[in-house]
C-alpha cells in the first residue's frame, strides 16, 4: 500500500473535484514547487491517469469533461494576472453553471456555452439568481445569439489563452 503526503493530497483533492484538469491549471491552482515529482508518483502509484498528453483524470474516469477544463482556464488566468487577489475557493456547480469561485470578495459563476446550446443557456442563466457571470464562448461570433439579461462578462478560451470580449454594456 502507498500513502500521500500532504502536496499529493493536495493534488488529489483538486483533480477529484474538478474530474479532470491540466497540467497548468494543476500547477497554477496547487501553487506546488515540485510539482513534476508528486505527479509522477501519483501516476505512478495509480491514483491519477495522464490522458491526451496533459490532462489528468482521476481513477475511473474514461472521459474528459471540456466544459470544465475551460472554466477552469478562466481560474488559472484570473490568478496568473493578479497574484494579490487570488481566487480563494472554487467548485463545480450544476446546470446551467460550470463552476462557481470567490475571489476580492465577489461570488461569481462560469457557463460553459458550445455552438449550438446559446437559446437553452441564454433562457437558464436568466432564471438564476446570479449575478456576477462569466461567459465562455466557444467562438466569438456567438455572442450575438446570446440572450443573458444579467451582469456579465463574455470571453473565449482557445490554446489555453483566455480573451475577452467586448458585448453590450460591458
Amino acid at each position: 500500500m502507498y500513502y500521500v503526503n500532504l502536496k499529493q493530497q493536495k493534488i488529489l483533492d483538486n483533480i477529484n473535484k474538478f474530474g479532470c484538469m491540466t497540467y497548468e491549471q494543476i500547477k497554477e491552482l496547487s501553487n506546488l514547487k515540485d510539482l513534476d515529482k508528486e505527479l509522477k508518483i501519483l501516476v505512478n502509484q495509480r491514483r491519477v491517469r495522464v490522458l491526451e498528453g496533459n490532462i489528468y483524470v482521476s481513477i475511473g474516469r474514461r472521459e474528459v469533461n471540456n466544459k470544465v477544463l475551460k472554466a477552469l482556464e478562466i481560474c488559472t488566468y484570473l490568478n496568473s494576472i493578479n497574484r494579490q487577489v487570488s481566487i480563494q475557493w472554487c467548485n463545480v456547480e450544476d446546470f446551467p453553471f460550470t463552476l462557481v469561485f470567490f475571489r476580492n470578495g465577489k461570488i461569481f459563476d462560469a457557463v460553459v456555452i458550445n455552438e449550438g446550446e446559446e437559446v437553452i443557456y441564454s433562457a437558464a442563466v436568466n432564471r438564476t439568481a446570479a449575478e456576477r457571470i462569466i461567459v465562455i464562448l466557444e467562438s466569438a461570433s456567438q455572442i450575438e445569439k446570446i440572450k443573458i439579461n444579467k451582469q456579465a462578462k463574455y470571453c473565449t478560451v482557445e490554446n489555453g489563452g483566455v480573451i475577452f470580449l467586448e458585448w453590450g454594456d460591458d
